[in-house]
């Protein structure tokens, strides 16, 4: 939905044309494209889509996947408990192949954001009370690496683990990762609001900084080396490459992080920032992530450098400002006027005696 990222389009258009389409299994629609964002697709991809990206990334693309591993959402439990389960949207098979993997489970993590929870009786007025969910983990940024070395955490929910695996030529770097205080459940997966009135269990809450994004960089194998092309409904004319140029994609394995809140009232559609926390009114650094990232991804001007250049305060030795105080008192004072009385004297000096030579002559 364009109401969903309108905040991220928003800011990423400072630096960036933005489209919006679909593949459709056009070889090459994406060659004009300095980078491509897949945001949080609820479909299967075709392979004939498969096979188009395959190709723009050999050819050097830039990829940002944003992958729901589960289908669930906040809004579905107000009404009930539900079940979380697994959302296939055939890219399994890619993104192994490119040394990543998105597992189909659900995070959950002591360090986390707070939803509103209704404490009424029921018959009585509302009464909302914040609770921590475990389930809208509070990302941690890497603080070695340009896209997250200056961002805030970064709100995500229903979020997965990500494992990294052995490939030739790639470079692999993990940029969000969960608390040392986090657990695990596999799909499909129970989920219900009145799981807040449970007091985790610290011994179920022992995995440690599990990934949530990953960028890998690098010479990448092409997922359709020998297998037979012709069967896979591609249209227009191309020419296959078996594995690639230097190109990157990144992986995170919750589309939420590039989603914003809408809501809409008589004015149309009311826009909050991503990453934004109503129950605290705090924003993340969600959008700063992505931002980053894309301008990492593409980054031909040094634009990441200079947004992550570090501008530390000098503090004052406070015990050498008062010790020497008198003597930085009488140089900031006495000197100069001192400096212009000797200026003062040598002009006339040099005035006298050029004056006196003529009058001489």
């Amino acid at each position: 939905d364009q109401y969903q990222t309108a905040d991220i389009s928003r800011e990423l258009s400072l630096f960036f044309q933005i489209d919006r389409g679909k593949i459709n299994g056009v070889a090459g629609c994406l060659d004009q494209y300095v980078a491509v964002i897949i945001a949080g697709p609820t479909q299967r991809f075709s392979e004939a889509d498969k096979f188009v990206l395959d190709q723009y990334l050999m050819q050097g693309g830039k990829i940002l996947f944003f992958i729901d591993a589960a289908r669930i959402s906040l809004d579905s439990l107000h009404e009930s408990a539900s079940v979380a389960l697994m959302n296939d949207v055939n890219l399994d098979d890619q993104l192994f192949r490119y040394g990543v993997r998105i597992n189909h489970n659900l995070i959950q993590d002591i360090q986390c954001a707070l939803i509103p929870i209704n404490t009424a009786v029921e018959g009585q007025a509302a009464r909302f009370v914040p609770f921590p969910w475990y389930y809208f983990p509070l990302l941690i940024p890497r603080q070695d690496h340009p896209v997250t070395r200056t961002i805030n955490l970064v709100r995500s929910e229903f979020a997965s683990s990500i494992d990294t695996l052995a490939a030739a030529n790639l470079r692999k770097t993990i940029l969000l990762t969960t608390s040392p205080f986090t657990k695990v459940s596999n799909l499909p997966n129970y989920v219900s609001l009145e799981q807040v009135r449970n007091a985790p269990r610290k011994e179920e809450y022992n995995r440690q900084n599990l990934p949530v994004a990953v960028l890998i960089e690098g010479s990448f194998p092409s997922v359709f080396r020998n297998r037979m092309l012709e069967g896979l409904g591609i249209k227009g004319s191309y020419q296959f490459r078996p594995s690639g140029q230097s190109g990157a994609i990144v992986v995170v394995s919750d589309a939420d992080i590039i989603r914003n809140e809408v809501r809409f009232d008589a004015r149309g559609p009311l826009i909050s920032p991503a990453g934004f926390d109503r129950c605290t009114n705090q924003i993340f650094g969600n959008r700063e992530f992505v931002v980053n990232t894309l301008n990492y991804l593409t980054d031909a001007s040094g634009i990441i450098q200079l947004r992550n250049k570090e501008f530390r305060l000098r503090v004052l030795d406070r015990n050498k400002v008062r010790n020497e105080r008198t003597k930085w008192q009488i140089i900031n004072t006495v000197v100069p006027s001192l400096i212009i009385a000797l200026v003062g004297i040598l002009q006339y000096y040099i005035r006298k005696r050029k004056y006196g030579k003529q009058v001489g002559g």
